[in-house]
């Protein structure tokens, strides 16, 4: 009876008659889900400051600290004494849960989730429906990729639908008011009120998935999503499954269409549709076969630039960041290795070992990416500086595989690409004109499929002579040659290796195969000169075709007989009016080039 008439009980009298003169006219009292911004934003509407940093400087607050739920955050406010100022019923310990501490370097606290900084937005979103009945705004709807209140689901509005003026925190003409629009009579009065403007409900098919992502993190329901996970995901922080499968609905967003750009920065995310929430969440939900699934859906969605690896699984990139607790970290990444390995058929002999004879043969394209997603490939290209790619290429022409599951698709000698370690090769002392293996490749050999094969063997065999330059390198990128008429021999007789055309390659290897840097090739790929999606080898070959380095030519002179550097060699050519096709990408046409130097480079 006493709430309905508005009443309040004996202690709560009492710590109003105590606060007399120490807290504001109208106390208010936090309301469920309401984070510190919203509540602080309500009682300046209530209590008639236009300003709510007027309220904050009351209790100590600066004006550099920008007033929202990211500033909350951002500056790590404990916002003091706010308890008495409210009047609220138990003082400081009522505002407490509404902050958001800090709980690393990127991240905090968001009622018991842990979520990065950039989750919050630093202006204000409403849904006008809520609004109208509740009264109150909510902290959920300041999460950046959610874009609709989880209790309604109505698209949230953050630019006032007449001035078009985006909502903040800085000054207020009541919260459920535009802060811009005002009445002609009375400037203090506003003139359009966001309850009239009901927005429209967003479109998912699968409302009990998007719920149960919401339920993650939101505080009125964080009981809810906790119990609807699968057993090896409650041990996690909800707030980390969150934020990743907002990234995977990012994903999906790119792959359908909804969003034509990514962040450069592999850990920002943004709003997401909630129809690819709700795939993602379902994905989830039907852990773990439902993830890997999803996972194989997005092996080809896109690939980063920004990264070292060209090559990586977008949700692994997105894992990267130290944002994620480590074990939740290995277990996705566990997910991911398993829809690469379910995207493999391994044969034997025409046939597989799980699916009938009657299944197609492996590709050369999925063969690759299950090569780069071993540990045991990559510890092998790791130690032998062969890029994983060229290491398939040997695997497939007898070389023993460590991967005994991708080893059943070759019939493989005893060989093995690690007995290069084991062989003695002379230093270089002395040796003045010396070039690097890759390099000899660069300048020798120019016909599609890999000679990697066959240059291993002849090492091996030792009718291929190298010098050990550095024994700190891996090993290949440690050899250098000396003779070099004996590569020449050798390479005017091979025979094209492995076709390989289809594989799909990083940037290291594209690097690697056309004797450039990291920077380069990406300045390459941002130029347009090479594909900005995922590189494949007969890529790499169609640009060798129509482009050289200064690197290739300074390569071949040598090997002429001439003493040249790749930098001299692109001033000679600048002067001969041989310009880069375009600036910071070194290259230059082929055939140009080919035609000014003539019988130098034959």
């Amino acid at each position: 009876m006493a709430k309905q008439y508005g009443l309040i009980d004996g202690e709560a009298a009492r710590r109003h008659h105590a606060l007399a003169g120490r807290k504001l006219a109208v106390s208010v009292q936090p309301m469920p889900g309401e984070g510190a911004a919203d509540l602080i934003l309500r009682a300046s509407a209530l209590n008639a400051y236009h300003y709510p940093f007027e309220i904050m400087k009351i209790i100590g607050g600066k004006r550099e600290q920008r007033f929202s739920h990211y500033g909350v955050a951002k500056w790590g406010l404990t916002l003091d004494g706010l308890g008495d100022l409210l009047g609220t019923r138990k003082g400081q310990s009522d505002i407490a849960p509404l902050l958001y501490p800090s709980t690393g370097r990127d991240s905090f606290d968001f009622f018991s989730s842990n979520l990065p900084y950039h989750q919050l937005i630093g202006h204000r979103r409403v849904a006008p429906t809520f609004l109208k009945y509740g009264g109150y705004q909510k902290a959920i709807w300041h999460i950046k990729s959610l874009t609709f209140d989880p209790s309604t689901f109505e698209t949230l509005l953050d630019k006032c639908p007449v001035c078009r003026a985006r909502l903040t925190f800085v000054s207020t003409k009541g919260i459920c008011s535009c802060h811009k629009c005002f009445d002609p009579n009375d400037r203090r009065k506003a003139s359009v009120d966001l309850r009239d403007y009901p927005q429209p409900i967003v479109e998912f098919d699968d409302e009990e998935a998007v719920r149960f992502v919401t339920d993650l993190i939101d505080p009125e329901r964080v009981d809810r999503g906790r119990a609807a996970l699968h057993p090896e995901l409650r041990e996690f922080n909800p707030g980390h499954l969150f934020e990743f499968i907002v990234q995977a609905a990012k994903a999906l967003d790119f792959k359908t269409g909804v969003c034509r750009a990514l962040q450069s920065n592999f850990s920002a995310v943004g709003e997401v549709s909630a129809k690819n929430l709700s795939v993602a969440g379902r994905a989830m939900i039907n852990w773990p076969h439902g993830f890997i699934e999803m996972a194989e859906s997005l092996k080809n969605a896109w690939f980063f630039p920004q990264t070292k690896d060209f090559y990586a699984h977008p949700l692994r990139v997105r894992l990267m960041s130290p944002f994620y607790d480590p074990r939740f970290r290995k277990l996705m990444t566990s997910g991911i290795k398993s829809s690469l390995r379910a995207s493999v058929l391994i044969a034997v002999d025409g046939t597989t070992k799980t699916t009938p004879s009657t299944s197609p043969p492996v590709s050369w394209h999925d063969l690759s990416r299950y090569a780069h997603a071993s540990k045991l490939v990559r510890e092998e290209s790791a130690k032998s500086g062969l890029p994983v790619s060229a290491l398939l290429a040997c695997y497939a022409s007898g070389f023993r595989c460590p991967d005994q599951l991708l080893a059943r698709n070759w019939h493989a000698t005893t060989r093995s690409v690690c007995e290069l370690t084991s062989i003695e090769v002379p230093r270089t002392r002395g040796k003045k004109r010396t070039l690097s293996i890759s390099d000899i490749v660069l300048a020798l050999y120019h016909l599609p499929g890999s000679p990697w094969p066959q240059m291993l063997q002849g090492i091996l065999d030792q009718t291929l002579p190298t010098l050990r330059k550095s024994v700190n390198s891996p090993y290949i990128r440690g050899l250098v040659i000396g003779d070099f008429e004996v590569w020449k021999a050798f390479f005017a007789d091979l025979a094209p290796g492995p076709d390989g055309s289809s594989a799909e390659i990083t940037g290291g290897e594209a690097g690697f195969y056309l004797g450039m840097s990291g920077p380069q090739i990406s300045n390459l790929v941002a130029y347009g000169f090479l594909s900005s999606g995922r590189i494949s080898m007969a890529e790499i070959w169609d640009f060798r075709r129509k482009f050289i380095s200064p690197k290739e030519v300074a390569a071949r002179l040598q090997v002429n007989g001439e003493i040249a550097l790749a930098n001299l060699v692109g001033g000679e050519l600048n002067k001969a009016g041989i310009p880069a096709i375009r600036l910071g990408s070194f290259v230059r046409s082929r055939i140009d080039v080919e035609q000014y130097y003539g019988s130098r480079l034959a």
